[in-house]
């Protein structure tokens, strides 16, 4: 799956941070493909209402089912989320058989990864600002709260590893259009809404379409997971398209 991101947003959560976001149960079709063999699955995202530690938060869990490719494991995350500011409390995430746990405090990022090979790191990584997760964690939530309209515009930093002090990635946010857009849940009318990187670097570039009737809606995410094959990664673009809205 690549690494785990953190998006540290240079702005406020939108005014009404939640007013987008509500309980709901999504199943997507996702592949990736590229200089490998084309992995299929199915991924499974809960959004509940919650609360941990005094706060109201939003519990959100994702859960890949393999399809085609059998390794092990697991590939599946929870992500608390303060219902107030959408700010990350904690995520815990498993990627096969290796193991992130992170807890976000004011001013840093502590926690550890487990490579499931009996190699446990620990992380405090300084941070500076409203910090989201990525796109299998609280991005999402994120970008639904966003007051999405024709012309929308924001600037965000992120970061594409926990190496403490690497600089953060520029990224411009923006509408590009609304357009019509078909996945396997039918066709839908969606803002287009683009993570461009801005370093020259396109890891990570996303293309999100989210539902512009009715509560908001991600329909169809595309993503740049690696831009190029080099000697240890393969070439890889992630798609996820939706096909179920469940009870």
């Amino acid at each position: 799956m690549g690494a785990l991101y953190l998006v540290a947003c240079q702005h406020p959560p939108a005014s009404a941070p939640s007013a987008g976001v509500q309980p709901s149960k999504t199943r997507y079709h996702t592949e990736h493909h590229g200089d490998h063999p084309t992995w299929h699955a199915t991924l499974y995202v809960s959004v509940d209402a919650d609360t941990a530690a005094g706060k109201s938060v939003w519990r959100r869990h994702y859960r890949f089912e393999e399809i085609n490719i059998k390794r092990g494991g697991k590939f599946e995350g929870t992500t608390l989320v303060d219902r107030a500011t959408l700010a990350t409390l904690e995520t815990d995430d498993f990627h096969v058989r290796a193991r992130a746990h992170f807890m976000f405090e004011p001013q840093r990022i502590v926690g550890t990864q487990d490579d499931g090979k009996g190699n446990v790191t620990a992380v405090n990584i300084p941070i500076s600002g409203f910090v989201e997760t990525g796109p299998w964690n609280g991005l999402d939530l994120w970008v639904l709260a966003q007051p999405l309209q024709a012309g929308y515009r924001a600037r965000v930093d992120l970061i594409d590893d926990f190496t403490p002090g690497k600089a953060p990635r520029p990224f411009v946010v923006s509408v590009e259009r609304i357009e019509p857009v078909r996945v396997p849940a039918g066709e839908f009318t969606a803002y287009r809404v683009l993570f461009d990187p801005q370093d020259g670097d396109q890891s990570l570039r996303t293309v999100y379409h989210v539902r512009t009737g009715g509560p908001p809606l991600i329909v169809r995410r595309e993503f740049i997971v690696n831009p190029e094959t080099t000697a240890t990664r393969k070439r890889s673009i992630g798609i996820e398209e939706l096909e179920a809205v469940e009870p």
